[in-house]
């Protein structure tokens, strides 16, 4: 999990690009007439991501064929990113491809090993019309991320936001794992928040844990990268401070880059373990 640059278009540039592509004359003036609001909802994004508080963003409760700014309808802005920012050849599909080139790598920021296919709308589009189209709200996502988490968000429920949790993300550990010596050795992940931090900030690391499912897709990692590195220490057998050199040496390399993720959880895990690092487990 990792934090990315927020994206820097001019305001209402999405929206634009979208706007100029539909080619129904009336809907095209019905948007063209709600550009003033779509930059309010702008800076009422930014305001609530700056503050970790979208969660408290009420969702829409109109059905699509409802106006929910001036004429235009909850649809009709549900649509913009269907009709006008997926499709190829249409003004608004370079900002698409922009934003998913934008993860360093390619690597979806959400879990931090999954390869980046799609977008994930952070507020999902069918609860939240409003955002559909703004850049902020739009996450390179691998797929398993973008579908796994549930299309309305909770009273407690938000999640970390790679454009908006530097902080979590990247400087302060949370993620940590334990050893389970099992038949064979399988990885347990954890959240761990820091003491220092609020029951909010605690609260949010345990939703976007639990909701995108890592303790299950971080220990499929885990028991790929046990099936290389056990080989790797026992054959031959290596010393004690031999296999903690090399896990050092991993566990430096991967804080390069983030702080929480499977790698640096499982090489720390590793690191600290007698039992694995003198070999007194069955392999």
């Amino acid at each position: 999990m990792r934090a990315i640059p927020k994206p820097t278009y001019a305001p209402n540039a999405a929206f634009d690009a979208c706007v100029c592509d539909t080619k129904d004359g009336l809907l095209r003036s019905k948007l063209t007439e709600i550009a003033p609001e779509m930059l309010d909802v702008l800076g009422f994004y930014v305001a609530h991501a700056g503050q970790a508080t979208l969660h408290t963003v009420p969702p829409s409760a109109h059905n699509d064929a409802e106006r929910v700014i001036r004429q235009v309808t909850k649809g009709e802005l549900k649509d913009l990113y269907d009709k006008q920012m997926i499709p190829r050849r249409k003004t608004a599909r370079a900002i698409y491809d922009n934003l998913r080139a934008a993860a360093p790598g390619g690597i979806c920021p959400t879990c931090g090993f999954g390869h980046v296919e799609t977008i994930d709308h952070f507020l999902p589009k069918s609860s939240y019309p409003w955002f559909s189209v703004l850049p902020e709200n739009l996450i390179p996502s691998c797929r398993s991320c973008n579908t796994g988490k549930s299309a309305v968000i909770a009273d407690d429920s938000q999640y970390f936001h790679p454009y908006y949790d530097i902080g979590p993300l990247m400087h302060e550990q949370w993620l940590y794992a334990d050893i389970l010596f099992t038949n064979p050795i399988s990885i347990w992940y954890e959240v761990r928040p820091p003491s220092g931090w609020t029951d909010a900030q605690k609260l949010r690391a345990k939703n976007h844990f639990r909701d995108y499912n890592l303790r299950s897709r971080f220990g499929v990692q885990a028991a790929a990268e046990l099936s290389l590195l056990i080989p790797q220490f026992s054959d031959p057998p290596m010393d004690i401070h031999e296999i903690r050199d090399a896990l050092d040496r991993k566990l430096r390399a991967a804080r390069r880059y983030e702080t929480n993720s499977w790698r640096i959880a499982l090489y720390e895990a590793l690191g600290n373990s007698v039992t694995f690092c003198s070999l007194g487990f069955p392999y």
